[in-house]
């Protein structure tokens, strides 16, 4: 008999997804593929309620058949959804439909919006996406590298961030990235012994481009959270540049073995960008917002 349960054991759920995952006909973007990468997402970096409230599973005979989580901002009272993850395609929707109604039951308000992102080829998720009144709002492309073929070019004028250049890169990352979920101050506050922004500086006050790279508190895992290039300084190779520093810096650490970014699939020159420094396509993925 299948049943709709909270999970209470996190390393049996991050199993499921990194085998769902894994496959093209299952992937939902953003959630990881190995299953310690993924527990570290849930308990460090994922919603602002509980995990038992933040996720449901279906079980039949104690074994899990199908998965959803919910990554909850309170504040703005959104959700990005993982999943629905359902193993067996002939039961997509009787499961899909009971963890759905069992997790949207347990939030604690209205919610305003729910996104997806869906790999191209899970075409039943993105049917039942559909099916809710979920709208495909743009497509995203997920790129690597590996460590091994990155060059570690020197002869780069990247410096670190310093105080003097504090209004400087505000006012150019409120420029880039108006709507976003860090702003100029969140970043500066989260600069750390790991958590890096580069700089390409005029003096000791201008900012003409930035990069902002995170480490993850397990050091398995680094990311490229942000680059930006001011409008009057584009097309000098400042943008590559920023992107061989992040990426210097990111593989310094032994553990750090692939780095992947998300760009938008209309966004030709930030494709351009990172494929010269030797990016490569992973997966697309289909947004949706419901």
């Amino acid at each position: 008999m299948l049943k709709i349960k909270n999970p209470k054991d996190i390393h049996l759920l991050s199993e499921f997804l990194e085998k769902l995952n894994l496959q093209p006909e299952y992937h939902i973007g953003y959630c990881g593929v190995i299953a310690k990468e993924i527990e570290d997402t849930i308990l460090h970096d994922f919603s602002d309620l509980d995990f038992e409230h933040s996720f449901v599973i279906a079980t039949e005979h104690a074994i899990i058949k199908g998965a959803l989580g919910f990554d909850v901002d309170e504040q703005l009272r959104t959700i990005e959804v993982w999943g629905p993850f359902v193993l067996a395609s002939e039961e997509y929707r009787e499961i899909a439909d009971g963890m759905w109604n069992h997790l949207v039951s347990q939030m604690p308000f209205d919610v305003k919006s729910f996104q997806f992102f869906v790999h191209k080829e899970n075409f039943l998720t993105r049917e039942y996406i559909r099916e809710k009144g979920g709208v495909e709002i743009g497509q995203h492309l997920i790129l690597s590298i590996i460590k091994k073929n990155h060059s570690f070019p020197q002869n780069i004028k990247i410096i670190q961030y310093s105080p003097s250049f504090e209004d400087s890169f505000t006012a150019l990352h409120t420029a880039s990235f108006s709507n976003t979920y860090y702003n100029s101050s969140d970043i500066l506050r989260r600069l750390d012994n790991k958590n890096k922004l580069f700089i390409f500086a005029e003096g000791l006050e201008k900012v003409k481009g930035y990069v902002y790279v995170e480490i993850e508190s397990s050091q398995n895992n680094g990311s490229i959270e942000y680059i930006a290039v001011s409008s009057e300084y584009q097309k000098q190779g400042i943008g590559t540049q920023l992107i061989q520093s992040a990426l210097n810096y990111l593989f310094s650490y032994d553990t750090i073995k692939e780095i992947t970014l998300s760009v938008r699939a209309e966004n030709d020159k930030a494709l351009a960008l990172y494929k010269s420094v030797g990016f490569e396509l992973k997966y697309e993925l289909i947004a949706y917002r419901k």
